[in-house]
């Protein structure tokens, strides 16, 4: 099985703090066969912008097919695994930040709060093509992941301009959540019971015994249900999920 970890893969740019802010722009030739990168998570909140390509994006139990000019938004800790067509080129930006490094910087000058519209239900992961272009989403991203150029100013235009981003991210989100929510191409009643049952329990021992007799099903049909839908085990899934719990407890202090 493929395990690329983006926090192991992701090229830093920003010097002065680098668990902060960092991104990278990337183009892949196309390979002539399907290929999968991840399963990835990290304690950062991750902004991928597909600008050429045809992907499907698996956010935990959801599989969302993604076009050019959309982008996806990935909540701090959320697990997701990228299923690539090789048959054409692949080229992305991703950038991932820390929220709570934000939040420190500015103090109460900063009332925005990542759980408004970072968590729940109606949680925005993708955001159509005509709002990226609306809000200029996708010139903000660039202009971010070109902070590196600025030498001693880097750091400081990384913040101003992730903070731009957040904000045209609140307007989006508060104006027209309910129109822009997409519904995601497939999704497994019987998996989505098993993560939400590992997310809520994740401060707890979790064994495989446990979720099953939980969800009242039997160990071998849990274990062979989930690795074919995730494509990671059962046990890898839920140590993945206690590292980065624990990691996101540290970078919150």
């Amino acid at each position: 099985m493929l395990y690329i970890c983006y926090m192991d893969k992701i090229f830093l740019q920003f010097n002065h703090s680098p668990d902060d802010f960092y991104g990278q722009h990337v183009v892949t030739p196309p390979t002539n066969n399907t290929y999968y990168i991840g399963p990835g998570t990290h304690p950062h909140y991750e902004v991928f912008y597909l600008i050429e390509g045809k992907l499907d994006y698996l956010i935990e139990s959801e599989i969302y097919t993604v076009h050019p000019g959309e982008m996806i938004f990935v909540a701090s800790t959320e697990i997701h695994t990228l299923k690539i067509d090789g048959n054409k080129p692949f080229n992305r930006a991703v950038f991932l930040f820390n929220f709570t490094a934000l939040k420190a910087l500015l103090g109460n000058s900063l009332t925005i709060s990542d759980t408004e519209y970072f968590k729940g239900e109606n949680f925005l992961h993708v955001i159509p093509r005509d709002i990226v272009k609306k809000h200029s989403l996708d010139k903000l991203l660039f202009s971010i992941l070109q902070s590196e150029s600025l030498g001693k100013y880097s750091y400081l235009h990384a913040v101003s301009k992730t903070l731009e981003f957040i904000i045209e991210l609140d307007k989006i989100f508060m104006e027209q959540k309910t129109s822009l929510v997409k519904t995601p191409t497939i999704i497994d009643p019987y998996i989505k019971q098993v993560v939400n049952y590992i997310n809520e329990h994740i401060t707890e021992p979790l064994s495989l015994d446990t979720i099953a007799n939980n969800l009242f099903t039997s160990k071998s049909t849990l274990c062979h249900k989930f690795s074919n839908y995730m494509n990671l085990s059962l046990n890898r899934y839920i140590t993945i999920k206690k590292v980065n719990y624990a990691r996101k407890l540290i970078y919150d202090g």
